[in-house]
C-alpha cells in the first residue's frame, strides 16, 4: 500500500490500492511514497493525538492501532492474527477520503 504518492507536482491524497484482501498471519506494508507530507496509519477510533503509535503491529487483532506519524519514505507494516475486516484511515487526511480496507480471510 502506498500513501500519499507525490510526483513533485501534485499531491494525491489516497491510500494507492485502498482495499486488499489476506488471510490471517500475513502482514500488509504501508509506504509513505510522498515527497513532503507525513501520513498515519490509523486501525479503529481517531485518537485525539495522531502523533505517537499506539498497539501492537506484529500481532493485530483489532481494536486501536496507530502508526504515528510516518515521515516520507518510512514503511509502516501490520501483520494480521485474526478473520475479519478492518478499516483504516489516515488521521491526518481523512476528510480528503484518504480511507481503507483490510480484509482478513481463515
Amino acid at each position: 500500500m502506498i500513501a500519499g504518492a507525490d510526483d513533485g507536482v501534485a499531491s494525491v491524497m489516497r491510500f494507492i490500492e485502498p482495499k486488499v484482501v489476506i488471510h490471517v498471519g500475513e502482514s500488509v506494508s504501508f509506504v509513505n511514497n510522498g515527497m513532503g507530507e507525513p501520513h498515519t496509519v490509523t486501525f479503529g477510533a481517531e485518537p485525539a493525538n495522531p502523533f505517537p503509535p499506539l498497539g501492537d503491529p506484529t500481532n493485530y487483532t483489532g481494536g486501536q492501532l496507530n502508526s504515528g506519524i510516518l515521515p516520507p519514505g518510512v514503511t509502516f507494516t501490520v501483520t494480521f492474527n485474526k478473520a475479519g475486516v478492518y478499516d483504516y484511515i489516515c488521521a491526518l487526511h481523512d476528510y480528503f477520503g484518504m480511507v481503507g480496507k483490510v480484509v482478513v480471510k481463515d
